[in-house]
């Protein structure tokens, strides 16, 4: 991830807190990540960007800063680290490192029990230790055991990965010249490789525009609540919807509202018991009269064509993003509704107004609005 070298420096000046304070250090553990095809898809659904990085290249770049920010003797007092990895250019990298910087003992390796275990007794030797991860199960569950071994081996043995090369690579040969040149790169890249998050999301701060009506269609991003500013913007909607006043919410007949006589109160299913909103209730005389204007705006309607009204949904599409912060606050009040789930009803209503925008005949085809 572009946020771990941000995050491990956090980390460090932390534990240098603690320690002065006279705490016992902390230990971290750089590896470079797992579940590729799981955020990708993550990202592709809820249409965000992708959170870690794009390319193995500035995988290996950041995973080498870091490192390098492991063997710095003044966070190496405070904080252990683990370098894990199967890569033995990284591994020859940390081992020279380490003992140019004298930090040995608080740099460590680590590897996976079942992946290259010739390669981990060498370099238990070489390094003077090995933690090794293996995975422990009851004999009923071996199969979860498997699966996840299975999981690592496909991903350590991936198109770019050294684990694909190293059990037929030589010193010199085509696989090993491949590595070194990527090893190489990354290492040129280490220190201006990406550092910080990719997702920027923040709700309070958006400006929403209409999508034109000549543009591609494209998917609304889902609020992403992995973000703090995302979290205090629903929380606050909440918190603000719940301390309002009791309000009475009117009919809307011909784009006017109006009270009657008769109110329902709305409940809160999250309180039981408390009154949220009072609501108007229709009788006959205003439901004629609502049907009527309903008839009265055929003509109107159909005078729009289809471009007029891809016009309008554009802007009922743009709006509902605008009030996306109420309406899940409203959901919440009214049904109960959580706030994740209610946010990707939010961004489908938005995306069916903005996909059927494009979706009107344009060979000249008539269209006869019904009256309700």
């Amino acid at each position: 991830l572009p946020d771990a070298w941000p995050v491990q420096k956090d980390l460090i000046a932390w534990a240098r807190q603690r320690v002065a304070r006279g705490g016992a250090g902390i230990k971290i553990r750089i590896v470079k990540g797992a579940n590729l095809a799981m955020e990708s898809v993550e990202a592709e659904l809820h249409d965000w960007p992708l959170a870690p990085y794009s390319s193995k290249e500035e995988v290996d770049a950041n995973f080498k800063r870091m490192v390098h920010e492991a063997c710095d003797p003044a966070n190496a007092a405070v904080v252990r680290h683990g370098v894990a990895s199967h890569n033995l250019f990284d591994i020859a990298y940390t081992l020279l490192l380490r003992a140019r910087e004298g930090v040995d003992a608080r740099v460590e390796f680590e590897m996976l029990e079942g992946m290259a275990n010739h390669q981990a007794r060498v370099v238990n030797e070489s390094a003077g230790g090995l933690l090794l991860y293996a995975p422990v199960v009851n004999r009923d569950d071996f199969h979860s055991a498997i699966a996840y071994l299975v999981r690592r081996l496909d991903e350590n043995t991936s198109e770019e990965n050294f684990l694909r090369d190293l059990f037929g690579m030589k010193p010199g040969d085509d696989a090993w010249k491949r590595q070194e040149e990527r090893f190489r790169r990354a290492c040129a890249r280490k220190d201006t490789v990406l550092a910080g998050p990719k997702r920027l999301q923040d709700r309070n701060r958006e400006t929403v525009v209409a999508l034109p009506l000549d543009a591609p269609f494209h998917n609304e991003a889902d609020t992403d609540f992995s973000l703090p500013a995302n979290r205090k913007w629903a929380r606050e909607l909440i918190e603000a919807n719940r301390s309002a006043p009791i309000a009475d919410i009117p009919l809307v007949i011909d784009g006017r509202e109006e009270m009657t006589q008769h109110l329902e109160a709305g409940f809160d299913p999250s309180r039981p018991g408390v009154e949220a909103y009072r609501h108007a209730l229709a009788g006959p005389e205003e439901i004629e009269r609502a049907l009527e204007a309903a008839v009265a705006a055929r003509a109107s309607w159909k005078a729009l064509g289809f471009e007029g009204r891809g016009e309008l949904l554009r802007e009922v599409a743009a709006e509902i993003e605008r009030t996306r912060g109420e309406a899940i606050a409203t959901m919440l009040l009214d049904a109960g509704k959580a706030v994740s789930e209610a946010d990707v009803e939010i961004t489908e209503a938005i995306d069916f107004a903005n996909y059927y925008t494009r979706r009107f005949p344009d060979d000249g085809a008539a269209f006869e609005p019904f009256a309700t």
